[in-house]
């Protein structure tokens, strides 16, 4: 028997065993992302030795307590790794999330009371009861759920994340329809969840090459290869600098400089249009490629600086929508430039230095 399990789950160990090794490694993810991906992964084994364990005491021809263990075991785990995946997409969670996976639990090991889920007859056949599907319609539940997570990424113009958690989705529901129709399909659920786990912690991984680990906008690196790749898209280029971020470190420190760097990414974030595109280029230095909100790009501007101001800070602003990318990104900066050099001036004729409540 453990022949025939190493052997027929060889791949998915070095595939699990993988993801453990790199997650000793990440520098990038935070402790509550490790934490679910480490869970997850280990689910992810017990699975595979539950579903092998219970096909060995399948073969006993009287039932065995272990073969009720082990197969509650399976009915629990799958839905549980369901939610593992949701708590590495969602960064903020519910109990009402959570609550399916434990009525599952409680229905599954309800054997010793009642054979609502499932029992074996004297022949040790397993035989579904009434809620014998129950595990199956929470995992649909859940599947749907990371399908309205995918509109709503969408709707917030992120396409990467939207693609992808469409795909997990679509890749565990056709491993459901196949344990559900089709007999000992135990190893492509298990090879299914192995695979979406790893899919996510990948494209996480990535995104944290494309984004500014601070404000999470895209970075600089991004910014160059926006600038090959928007460049017939692009409508207009916005330009915005954050005053006085030396005496704001100097005066309160660098995690104050950091706390109004952040401000003023929400403000940028909050005023995008749908398809525009944020980078922060510099440590105080932030452009946007407006690419659906040429007729905006002036209110736009006002609002950021207007939010920007609401929170205690300062920012110099230029913007234009003529001439090529390149012609745009000069333009937009000279005049951001030429903002930053007039606000300065004003502010050393008041004699004031910013606010910072």
């Amino acid at each position: 028997m453990l022949t025939d399990y190493l052997f027929t789950y060889y791949a998915l160990f070095i595939m699990l065993g993988g993801i453990l090794i790199l997650t000793f490694y990440d520098v990038f993810l935070d402790r509550r992302m490790i934490r679910c991906l480490r869970i997850a992964t280990f689910l992810i084994l017990a699975l595979s030795l539950s579903d092998t364990l219970e096909k060995y005491y399948a073969e006993f021809d009287h039932v065995t307590v272990w073969r009720y263990i082990f197969s509650s075991l399976s009915y629990t785990i799958r839905p549980t790794i369901m939610v593992l995946i949701i708590f590495m997409v969602h960064r903020t969670i519910r109990f009402v999330v959570i609550l399916p996976a434990v009525i599952n639990m409680l229905f599954a090991f309800s054997w010793p009371f009642t054979d609502v889920v499932f029992y074996f007859d004297k022949k040790n056949v397993f035989v579904r009861g009434p809620l014998a599907y129950t595990a199956y319609v929470i995992s649909a539940i859940y599947l749907l759920y990371l399908l309205i997570l995918s509109i709503k990424f969408v709707s917030e113009d992120s396409y990467e994340e939207s693609q992808i958690l469409f795909f997990i989705a679509l890749a565990a529901i056709g491993a459901a329809l196949f344990g559900i129709w089709l007999p000992d399909t135990e190893t492509v659920v298990n090879y299914t969840f192995g695979a979406d786990v790893l899919l996510y912690y990948l494209y996480t991984y990535f995104q944290f090459t494309k984004r500014d680990a601070l404000t999470g906008l895209y970075n600089r690196q991004t910014y160059y290869n926006g600038i090959r790749r928007y460049e017939q898209d692009v409508l207009g280029v916005i330009s915005i600098d954050m005053n006085n971020l030396k005496w704001l470190n100097d005066t309160y420190g660098h995690d104050a400089g950091d706390q109004g760097l952040v401000a003023l990414s929400e403000c940028i974030k909050n005023e995008l249009s749908f398809g525009d595109k944020a980078y922060r280029i510099g440590g105080d230095e932030f452009v946007i490629f407006c690419r659906n909100s040429l007729g905006d790009i002036e209110q736009i501007s006002a609002k950021i600086r207007s939010s920007v101001t609401q929170k205690g800070y300062s920012c110099a602003l230029g913007y234009t929508s003529e001439g090529t990318i390149s012609q745009m990104i000069k333009e937009a900066d000279r005049l951001m430039y030429e903002d930053k050099a007039r606000i300065k001036k004003q502010m050393k004729l008041d004699g004031r230095m910013p606010v910072r409540d």
